[in-house]
């Protein structure tokens, strides 16, 4: 609703009229992108070994149309609003003030009032529960690995099949969201011909898979991950999955395939530590084979790595619901954004 943002304040009739641009991205991600933009160097990674740090680009992880419509939608926001950010500065608090340094950014109010997806799980359902959490009641605590791509990242071709036979390999066990009707790709031309039963979970695989879960369509993932049995998170790196997993302390296994998600994922694992590549941004564009990821799961669920990686991540789930709580740095940005709209 850029486009409406920008036609009431430039509306003169409107003199009390305030502005404010949110972002569901992370601040390291917006501003990798902002740097890039201007032709400056990445931020300087954390790790002397993180070769995806100057490979990661934007013509990579956006269409040339969806990059065009950002474009549209930045040049939409009216040059003295204000900007919300999905984060806080407890985890991002030097990348938020490098922001407030940049020419497209400089002199603007900006407020981090994340996390904004609930960081305490109340049901308002009658007692009613999904089938997969009354699973998850019988597993160990901290033994699960939940399996989760979203609703735009779709698997290419093939991968599916390759990702069921590592995690059957692996031992594990796992509650794994599959939705159908996600599969198209908002960022890539698709054809009818690639869309084949090949890349469904068979219902064979499910009953000879009795550590696992299989759940085909919505999966109540805020509840998921902060079961107690859940240990780790495989996903796309969405800022609202990372938002929610780094809230639950839960360790993130990443696996990202467009737009913010790679640098989402540099974020988690190589700067805050809270998880661990399952397949480097680099190797995208091919099909990760079954024993690759079969590795990669039971080093983060049973290796040394995950456990350095779950312990920081219970620390980064304390310094969000600590930043949330009162007297917390975004519930304090919140009551300032809330004055500031009401003044």
């Amino acid at each position: 609703m850029s486009f409406a943002a920008a036609a009431a304040a430039a509306n003169a009739s409107l003199p009390n009229l305030s502005s404010f641009a949110l972002h569901t991205v992370s601040a390291f991600a917006l501003l990798h992108f902002l740097r890039e933009s201007r032709g400056a160097s990445p931020i300087p990674s954390y790790d002397d070994d993180d070769d995806d740090n100057n490979n990661i680009r934007r013509d990579d992880c956006f269409s040339p149309d969806f990059l065009a419509f950002l474009r549209s939608q930045h040049g939409m926001i009216p040059p003295n609003s204000c900007r919300l950010l999905n984060s806080c500065r407890a985890i991002e608090g030097e990348f938020i003030d490098q922001l407030a340094k940049e020419p497209a950014w400089r002199a603007k109010k900006t407020y981090a009032i994340g996390p904004l997806n609930p960081t305490a799980i109340t049901r308002a359902d009658g007692g009613r529960r999904h089938d997969c959490l009354k699973w998850l009641d019988t597993q160990r605590p901290g033994s699960v690995l939940y399996v989760s791509f979203g609703t735009a990242s779709p698997l290419p071709k093939g991968q599916t099949a390759e990702l069921a036979a590592g995690l059957e390999a692996a031992g594990v066990p796992f509650v794994w969201a599959v939705r159908r009707a996600d599969r198209a790709n908002i960022y890539e031309n698709n054809d009818d011909d690639d869309d084949d039963d090949d890349d469904d979970v068979s219902r064979e695989f499910e009953r000879r898979v009795e550590w696992g879960r299989v759940v085909r369509g919505w999966a109540p993932q805020g509840e998921v991950l902060r079961h107690g049995s859940t240990g780790g998170f495989m996903s796309h790196c969405g800022w609202n999955s990372c938002m929610e997993s780094m809230g639950a302390g839960v360790p993130m296994l990443t696996w990202p395939m467009h737009s913010d998600q790679p640098r989402n994922a540099q974020l988690v694992a190589r700067v805050l530590g809270a998880g661990v590549a399952a397949r480097e941004w680099a190797a995208r564009g091919g099909v990760v084979a079954a024993a690759a990821i079969r590795d990669a799961v039971v080093a983060f669920m049973l290796g040394d790595e995950g456990a350095a990686a779950r312990s920081r991540a219970r620390l980064v789930g304390d310094q969000l619901r600590r930043a949330a709580a009162e007297g917390g740095s975004s519930r304090t940005d919140f009551d300032a954004f809330v004055a500031d709209i009401t003044n």
